[in-house]
């Protein structure tokens, strides 16, 4: 037998083995199925007749180990640690298979395709000297390598056995193997190994970015993105915007907010023990708390303004704001037994239909005198008027006032606004009413009067039109109220469309009965329409003694009362236009009155009118 020093010198680089080297190096290997007597095993049989057999051992003996720290083994825990060899040894001789078993050699298969790259490589493997490679090529056969010891990555410690060509079934148990292990893909991807009976890939293909989901059978792709900054995750959407981001709703038994005081879009945040949300224009409001404290504080925050329109919310929208009642028309009635209609205005008079109250109340305002069924009152939603009907026959003669009440408030007339009522009270009676006029030019019948009514339509026949703002067409009643009378009168008026195309100023009203007809605005007690500026803006002003309202009117729509109460005159202009209310008091007058009207020139391309009618006149 050569020794393996010589036999590893006749296979170095360049070497030609002869037969005979070939036929010593084979004959100093044992086959496998070559069984090894111990007695060939270098001082085995000496250490085994030195042995005592396990199943000698009395079960009542010990075994003790001195080491540290020292234990002590009874014959059970003595078999179970020691080798069997029967598993080793048979006939005598030790077992050629289980010689890797005993260490005495390995049989390294290597990924690489040549030793060298093996060697690059070695650190990928456990193996020692005298060890055996096998090095695949891509025919599926082997080259044998042995080691021979030192440096593994040095491709000089690994002999050539001059044996290639080695196929996998002249190598024992490499096909089993191989049967063991995957196959690579057939392609570059990513995968994972799948185990259902037997093994294999499975591909996965995530998404950038996107987290994978177990659906039982295999990864998918899920539907959570990851910036790639790692900072932002977004659920529904590869753009998120924040920490994360949900393009849907969310559920959760719970949301609990850290104190942020940064105010976004569309934000809810929680501070200092208060929740607040932002609207879409950044605005960030606190949210209430459904307790006490929480509605004083919303209560108390409200100006007076937003105290008035929660209270009209209250009450189901209708007004709880101030009323206020400038003019009762007619302002006197008699004790007559018959129904008298009445009409207040002022303003926040739409009270509420559910909940309201008219009553009569003596002249103090302090004691109810009479209360008017709520089946004869009318509302209306403009919140100007408010209209009853009443039979004041059993109320004695007197001064009265109103009281109303919208279901949060009440409000009662004052002594200016009064209802006088009286034992007797006589109607105007308009059919015998005469009336006088004068123009610029005479006969041309710009202005006109019958019985209760009055028109006008500039002429430029009775003054070529100007913006001259003189007086060109005047009219006058015969005298209808007495010296020192009480009275109520009302009319109503309207303007043609020239109004704020030119210069141009109209007066209705009473005069002197005794005041001679003069191209002149000769009113004691008056409403005045002008235009102020010509010709195309607009601009008109309705003017009622002493209190004015402008605005863009090209024409206007109005009625108006006056009314002297013991001399004391009281005027009230309500605006059908734009539904509003003048008011004014001032000095009554003493002289005997008529009605009056007087028209002033204007231009030519925009003719100015009215027409106007007396609704009524009581004396009183």
């Amino acid at each position: 037998m050569v020794n393996l020093e010589t036999i590893l010198s006749w296979f170095q680089t360049g070497d030609y083995p002869t037969q005979e080297e070939f036929e010593q190096t084979f004959s100093s290997f044992r086959h496998k199925d070559t069984k090894i007597p111990i007695t060939e095993v270098d001082g085995l049989e000496s250490s085994l007749n030195s042995k005592l057999s396990v199943d000698d051992l009395p079960s009542n003996m010990a075994l003790v180990d001195g080491g540290q720290p020292s234990d002590v083994f009874n014959k059970e825990q003595i078999m179970a640690m020691a080798m069997m060899l029967s598993d080793y040894v048979k006939d005598g001789k030790i077992r050629a298979d289980k010689i890797e078993a005993l260490g005495l050699t390995d049989l390294i298969e290597s990924n690489e395709r040549n030793i060298a790259e093996f060697a690059s490589n070695s650190g990928k493997y456990e193996f020692q000297q005298n060890d055996f490679i096998a090095v695949p090529d891509d025919k599926g056969n082997f080259s044998l390598f042995i080691f021979k010891g030192e440096e593994k990555n040095d491709t000089k410690n690994y002999l050539p056995t001059g044996l290639t060509n080695i196929t996998m079934s002249m190598v024992e148990g490499l096909q089993n193997a191989l049967n063991t292990k995957l196959d690579k893909p057939a392609v570059n991807g990513n995968y994972f190994v799948k185990m259902n009976g037997t093994a294999s890939y499975q591909s996965i293909n995530p998404g950038s970015d996107h987290l994978l989901f177990w659906n039982g059978s295999e990864f998918k792709n899920s539907n959570i993105f990851r910036e790639s900054s790692g900072l932002k995750y977004g659920i529904g959407t590869t753009t998120p915007a924040e920490q994360l981001h949900l393009t849907s709703r969310a559920r959760m038994s719970g949301l609990v907010l850290e104190n942020n005081t940064e105010t976004l879009p569309q934000q809810l945040t929680y501070n200092s023990k208060k929740f607040f949300g932002t609207d879409d224009a950044g605005v960030k409001r606190p949210l209430m708390f459904a307790d006490n404290a929480d509605f004083l504080s919303l209560a108390n925050s409200l100006t007076d303004t937003q105290k008035t329109a929660w209270k009209t919310a209250m009450n189901g929208g209708w007004t709880t704001n101030t009323m206020s009642v400038a003019v009762i028309t007619p302002p006197v009635v008699d004790n007559q037994d018959k129904n008298y209609w009445l009409t207040l205005k002022g303003a926040n008079l739409n009270l509420n239909p559910a909940n309201f109250s008219v009553e009569i109340m003596d002249s103090t305002g302090a004691n109810v005198v009479a209360t008017v069924p709520n089946s004869q009152v009318q509302l209306y939603t403009n919140g100007l008027d408010l209209t009853f009907y009443f039979n004041f026959k059993d109320i004695p003669k007197g001064q009265y006032r109103v009281r109303l009440n919208n279901g949060v408030a009440s409000f009662t007339t004052g002594a200016s606004v009064e209802l006088s009522v009286v034992n007797a009270i006589s109607s105007y009676d308009f059919t015998s009413v005469t009336w006088s006029k004068l123009e610029n030019t005479a006969d041309i019948n710009t202005i006109n009067g019958v019985n209760n009514a009055i028109s006008y339509v500039a002429n430029s026949a009775n003054k070529a039109f100007a913006n001259d703002n003189t007086v060109v067409s005047v009219i006058k009643s015969s005298q209808l109220i007495g010296a020192n009378e009480n009275f109520y009168i009302d009319f109503t008026f309207s303007t043609g469309s020239g109004l704020g195309a030119s210069r141009f100023d109209s007066r209705f009203g009473l005069c002197d009965s005794s005041t001679n007809l003069l191209l002149s605005f000769i009113n004691v007690a008056f409403c005045r329409v002008y235009s102020t500026k010509a010709p195309t803006d607009g601009s008109g002003i309705i003017y009622a003694q002493g209190v004015g309202k402008g605005g863009s009117y090209h024409s206007v729509s109005a009625s108006r009362c006056i009314i002297n109460r013991n001399n004391g005159l009281t005027t009230v202009i309500y605006i059908h236009t734009d539904n509003s209310v003048l008011t004014s008091s001032f000095a009554g007058v003493n002289q005997a009155l008529s009605f009056s009207a007087q028209a002033s020139n204007a231009l030519g391309n925009s003719p100015s009118s009215f027409d106007l009618v007396i609704n009524s006149l009581y004396l009183y």
